[in-house]
Parts: structure tokens; sequence; C-alpha cells
């Protein structure tokens, strides 16, 4: 019962929400902010049960670390000193959530194909979501069109669809590409996946962000760039 309780709760737990993020930022900040979170105290509690404090030894982290004691230095000469704390302190969370999504890497290689899906599961219904409400004037869910000629989707009144797709594009194609070189998808979801990436930057264009479009190209040329 111990080991399978631990199995739960080190294991299972920060695997479901790491994959569910990317639907967890559609309903807003809190509930992304909150899976990092648990994510980044259950790798703590992880780390000293089960003595995996050689994740913390390498050099991104101690990168990341000085970069976190900046962060607080210059939030303590700052003007209002606790309102920059605030931001500052809680910021080494997304270390620890790092740290904590590559030992489920290496315990579970099944997370990158669940991140995957769920990144083209939620960019396919924010596609016909999307060019639903740009027809008819408002969404599945009754969400009509916030600016007459700007499609915001499951975002409602928050015009950051193009946003959100711009920068989320760069990890959902390199997922793409890699699951493609190690052979784990199959034709009928490589075709899906195509279908999605096409419609990605008409969507883009039909959410009328600008910078968002411009975030999408620039990171179309660096993938091609590396690509080639």
């Amino acid at each position: 019962m111990k080991l399978s309780y631990q199995n739960i709760f080190f294991n299972k737990v920060p695997f479901y929400l790491t994959f569910l993020i990317p639907i967890f930022l559609v309903s807003g900040p809190f509930l992304s902010d909150l899976a990092i979170t648990i994510c980044a105290i259950i790798f703590l509690i992880n780390s000293y049960k089960n003595n995996l404090f050689y994740y913390y030894k390498n050099i991104f982290f101690y990168i990341f670390f000085c970069f976190y004691i900046y962060l607080n230095l210059s939030a303590l000469i700052s003007d209002n000193i606790l309102f920059s704390l605030k931001s500052s302190l809680l910021y080494l969370r997304f270390g620890f959530f790092a740290l904590s999504t590559w030992y489920l890497l290496n315990i579970n290689n099944k997370l990158l194909i669940y991140l995957f899906y769920c990144f083209l599961f939620l960019f396919l219904f924010l596609e016909f979501d999307g060019i639903y409400q740009y027809i008819f004037k408002y969404n599945l869910f009754n969400y009509s069109l916030a600016d007459p000629f700007r499609v915001s989707s499951l975002f409602g009144n928050e015009l950051i669809l193009g946003s959100f797709l711009s920068r989320n594009y760069p990890l959902f194609f390199g997922l793409f590409l890699f699951l493609i070189e190690q052979k784990k998808l199959s034709k009928k979801i490589t075709l899906v996946s195509y279908i999605v990436i096409i419609l990605l930057p008409i969507l883009i264009l039909m959410s009328g962000e600008r910078s968002a479009f411009f975030y999408f190209c620039l990171a179309f040329i660096y993938i091609l760039f590396f690509f080639f």
C-alpha cells in the first residue's frame, strides 16, 4: 500500500498535471499556476524522501538559480519591495517544475506523447471553434465575437487567442517532429497534425493580433533555419 501511495503521489499526480497544463492555460492563469506549484512541491518532497538531489547538479539549474538570486536582489532595491518580492520569491517554482518534468520524462517517456495529444486536441478544437465563431458570429459555447472582425474562441472577451497559439506552436511543432522521428504517430494522427499546423497561421490572422502573427513568423523562420 505504501509503495502504491508513493507511486500515485510522486509519479501519477504530477504526470497528469503536467500534460494537462495546456488545457489549464485556456481557463486562465489560476489552474495552470496551481498545477506548476503542486508539481514543484511534490518534486521537492520526492527529492528529500528518495534522494534525487543529483537532478539539481547541472549547469541549467545553476544558471536559473543565479537568475533567481538576481531577481530577488533587484526586488530588494526597488521602490516597492514587498510588491516586487511577491512575484520574484515565488519564481523559484518554475525551476523545480522543470526538474519535475525532467524526472517524469526519465520514469515515463509517454509524457511527451500525452502532451502532444493534449496540444493536438486543444489546437484542433480551438481552430474548429474559432472558424465556427468567425462564420456564425458566435462559438460552440455561445460566446459572441468580442470584436466584429476578431476571433477569440474560448477566451471570450479576452483577445488573446492568437497570442496563445503563437507562443505554444513551437512546443507543439517540436513534439510533432520528435514523435515523427521516433515513429510513434499513426498516419491518421500525422495527417490531422499537418491540418492543424496549416490552419494555425490562418486562425492567428483571424484573431487580429499582429504581434502574435509576428511571433508565429519568427518561430517559423527559427524552426526552418535549424530544420535545414
